[in-house]
């Protein structure tokens, strides 16, 4: 019987050989095939652990970025709160643009998007936040409009002035006629 430590190195192989591929072609054009023959397993070992390329990329969202376990286990109760989540989610977005910049290529941004609003509507929940049930989706769709553009802008503003300047939009929003 295969080790846990095992079955996560394999599936960390076939995450790896699905963004590589996603490097070299289209990814509507990668099949299962190549991408367990570039991790160098199977179909079988494949299907054993994801049904699809879609299943490969929620992995990569569960288990390989640091947020989005931490959302859950952040308190949001004030707008430091706000801010720590705010700066987590664009450190994270650049340690990680070259991937995030592979999703947007591929028009997959949406799993970003659908993988933060459960984070964050759970963390609502959890930590008992009830000014509205579309708060978590107005936070996170404003946040995530502004991290893609930064992303694809090759996140030339630092971490810190693009958590602050959507921290302070989203708390001192001036306009200006």
């Amino acid at each position: 019987m295969r080790t846990a430590e095992e079955i996560e190195r394999t599936k960390e192989s076939l995450k790896d050989a699905l963004f590589a591929l996603m490097t070299e072609m289209e990814y509507p054009s990668i099949t299962m095939s190549e991408i367990a023959q570039k991790a160098g397993y199977g179909r079988a070992t494949l299907y054993r652990h994801f049904q699809s390329k879609e299943d490969i990329i929620k992995f990569y969202f569960e288990k390989n970025n640091a947020i989005f376990q931490d959302l859950k286990s952040i308190t949001i109760r004030s707008k430091d709160d706000f801010y720590e989540v705010i700066f987590r989610v664009f450190s994270t977005l650049k340690d990680n643009k070259e991937i995030v910049k592979l999703l947007i290529s591929a028009h997959l941004e949406f799993m970003y998007l659908d993988f933060m609003n459960t984070a964050l509507v759970r963390n609502f929940e959890q930590n008992g936040y009830t000014a509205s049930r579309y708060s978590p989706y107005y936070f996170m769709g404003s946040l995530f409009n502004v991290s893609m553009q930064w992303v694809q802008n090759d996140c030339e503003e630092s971490v810190k002035q693009i958590t602050d300047f959507y921290y302070d939009h989203l708390f001192n929003v001036r306009l200006v006629p």
